[in-house]
């Protein structure tokens, strides 16, 4: 598997589109990237609070093998939709990562492994803010491992 080093992901993430990888996702891979349709009523979007979403790929080469570590932080408020798919899908979600130049990138399912290597819970804190005008919200990191970068995506559907 060819890693492209010169992958270039400027910018903060966005937005968010989750789904459990329990759910039926049609995806094809090219090139160029993936085409994909999407479950219609099962995703819940997700508006991370301003400047603290981060989309980070570890690449690590081990007795020939490739590893990658797709790792997706942001903090969301304390009630949002996002909480309860993330804590009950067992198995992970899959995201489909807007950064701030518009590309999105599909994390949690891959050519290889299909929905095999979803995104799971690293962490979840739960913080309530130290003053009276601060939400209570979410610190969620959500880890993959996966013998590739996530691809480039278009949502076809």
């Amino acid at each position: 598997m060819e890693i492209n080093l010169d992958k270039d992901l400027r910018g903060g993430v966005t937005s968010v589109l989750l789904m459990s990888a329990d759910e039926a996702i049609g995806a094809v891979f090219s090139s160029e990237g993936v085409a994909l349709s999407l479950p219609s009523v099962s995703t819940v979007d997700v508006v991370p609070e301003e400047d603290s979403a981060q989309w980070t790929e570890v690449v690590e080469r081990r007795e020939g093998a490739t590893r990658v570590e797709h790792r997706l932080e942001m903090a969301i408020p304390w009630a949002h939709q996002a909480v309860r798919l993330i804590t009950d899908s067992p198995r992970g979600v899959v995201a489909v990562v807007t950064l701030l130049d518009g590309r999105k990138i599909l994390a949690g399912y891959s050519a290889k492994f299909a929905a095999e290597q979803p995104l799971r819970i690293g962490s979840m804190t739960r913080i309530s803010g130290r003053t009276r005008e601060d939400d209570a919200r979410w610190k969620i990191v959500l880890i993959g491992v996966d013998d590739a970068p996530a691809p480039n995506c278009t949502i076809i559907n």
